[in-house]
Order: structure tokens, then C-alpha cells, then sequence
């Protein structure tokens, strides 16, 4: 079997509930030790952390559960969710190339797979899923890959982009370091387009992105994962997720 793979939820007071409900929702159903994947629990600088109890309830079905808080002082959008984002990829590439003693803790992770508190998976195989499409498409980046981006939507600037809920590499910011660094008002995965196509990327249809979308039906749902889709991001209540949990 290749290497894990580490899920990293951002999150902020103003978005904890729905935060926790997910990993709840991870706590129910992941099997126990999954062989497929880690977390990390990305606090905002200036939030709460979640319930130890629910970190232990985590820590029984992956084998490692990291407590991380990001450093950088913004808030709001996008400036608050770039330096989330910012720093938990500077976190990722120096835990998993710097180490006072020992390998580094992080080394033993083959991608970051970055995710907010509207996100819901949708097949029971999820994490296996997105561990072999990582594998298969053998790139930087992978995600939902849309035309929209109003950044650089001029011929022959026109690049799309790939939202920010996707997989990628551990040490993502070596190979792209101009990564560290987005204009005020600018999306990071939306600026940043050009070189992140530049470093390797590929829209994976395993990663579906529905933005802002208040309800789904299930026949939406089953849709998507007739065409591949194993997570969704998007949908701000909680029906995905009754979906999901009324398939177990």
C-alpha cells in the first residue's frame, strides 16, 4: 500500500458547528485505524478548539489525529480562509521536511487533502477512493476544476481553476513557493491558478464542487456518484450529509 494521505479541516468559531458535526459524521463511519488516511484539526488563530471527547472518539479511527493552529492574524473572506490556508501549507511542507530528532512527523504523507465545514463525503469507500485517485493522477493538485475565475479570464490568461477543497502534494509550496503570498480581496486558489497549472494540476472527478448550494436532492447525489464523485464539496445544510448517513 502507498503512503497515507492527511485530511485537514479549516475551521473558525463561525463556522464550529458545522466543523464538528462533520467530524462527528468521520467518527461514526470511518472503520477503526483506516489505512487510507490521517487528520489534522486546523483551528483558527482566534478560536476554540474542538471537544477533547470528540478528538478521542477521532483518534479511534485514524491512528494519527494532529491539533494545529494557524498563527497568522486575518479574518473575514477571503483574506482569513487565504491565511488559513497559507499557513497550513507552510505547516505541511516543514513538519514534513524539518525534525529536531528523528524522520519528520509529516514525512509519511503523501498529499494534503484541505476541506472546509461544508463538505460531506458520498460513497462508503471515500478515503480509499481519493487515496488511489491521488495515485492515478500522479500530478501536484487535484480537485474540481471549473472554468470560472475571474482573476485571469483573458485569452490567453484563461486558465479555470481547481477549488480550494482538493488533494495535494506535502511539500506543495517548495515547488511552488509564489503560493505564499495572495493579494488582498483575491481568492488564493483562484490567483494562483496560473502556476498551480504551471506545477501540475488535474481536475479529478472524484472531487465535485457544488459553491454555495442550500439543499441537494438525492437523485443529485446519486448522480455524482454514478460519474465518479467520492466527496463533496459546497452544500451549506445538512442534507448531504442525511443522505450519507441514511446509506449506512
Amino acid at each position: 500500500m502507498s503512503k497515507k494521505f492527511l485530511i485537514s479541516l479549516q475551521h473558525w468559531d463561525g463556522d464550529y458547528e458545522q466543523s464538528k458535526e462533520l467530524l462527528e459524521l468521520f467518527a461514526d463511519t470511518i472503520e477503526e485505524n483506516n489505512p487510507w488516511a490521517d487528520l489534522c484539526v486546523f483551528t483558527r488563530f482566534d478560536s476554540k478548539p474542538m471537544p477533547e471527547e470528540l478528538i478521542l472518539r477521532l483518534q479511534k479511527v485514524f491512528s494519527n489525529v494532529w491539533e494545529k493552529k494557524s498563527k497568522t492574524v486575518a479574518s473575514g473572506w477571503p483574506n482569513g480562509c487565504n491565511a488559513m490556508w497559507h499557513d497550513l501549507a507552510m505547516v505541511a511542507y516543514t513538519n514534513s521536511t524539518q525534525s529536531s530528532f528523528g524522520e519528520p512527523e509529516w514525512e509519511k504523507y503523501k498529499a494534503v487533502f484541505s476541506i472546509e465545514s461544508d463538505c460531506c463525503p458520498l460513497t462508503k469507500d471515500w478515503l480509499r477512493d481519493l487515496s488511489m485517485a491521488w495515485d492515478k493522477y500522479d500530478t501536484n493538485f487535484i480537485g474540481a476544476w471549473s472554468w470560472n475565475n475571474d482573476d485571469h479570464n483573458r485569452i490567453p490568461e484563461c486558465v479555470g481553476h481547481i477549488n480550494g477543497n482538493a488533494m495535494w502534494a506535502i511539500d506543495l509550496v517548495r515547488k511552488c513557493p509564489s503560493l505564499i503570498g495572495t493579494p488582498h480581496a483575491k481568492g488564493w486558489d483562484t490567483w494562483h491558478a496560473p502556476e498551480l497549472r504551471k506545477c501540475g494540476w488535474q481536475g479529478a472527478y472524484e472531487i465535485r464542487n457544488m459553491y454555495n448550494t442550500q439543499e441537494i436532492s438525492r437523485e443529485t447525489i446519486n448522480h455524482l456518484i454514478s460519474e465518479g464523485a467520492a466527496f463533496l464539496h459546497g452544500v451549506k445544510d445538512g442534507s448531504a450529509r442525511a443522505i450519507y448517513l441514511s446509506r449506512k
